[in-house]
């Protein structure tokens, strides 16, 4: 499912690396925060085709949104969402 919507490429994410990725969360506008176990965590945004690094633990991501908004919308997977 994530082959089609993200332009992947070496400095992010290779299509090789879907198979690894662990889907951490989501948030109210619809990006996805999948977690990749050498390369750290990735933002797969609703609204852009770019996959977004963040840095190697979850918490970097918090770094990617709006300071004053950052901890709002934060949510893990949905069950069933994953297929």
């Amino acid at each position: 499912m994530w082959a089609e919507y993200w332009a992947w490429g070496e400095e992010t994410l290779a299509l090789g690396d879907i198979p690894l990725l662990v889907p951490t969360g989501d948030t109210d506008t619809g990006d996805e925060i999948v977690a990749h176990q050498h390369r750290g965590v990735f933002v797969l945004p609703r609204h852009d085709n770019q996959v977004v690094p963040c840095g190697p633990m979850l918490m970097d991501v918090l770094d990617h949104y709006e300071p004053d908004t950052r901890w709002q919308g934060i949510q893990p997977p949905q069950r069933g969402s994953l297929s």
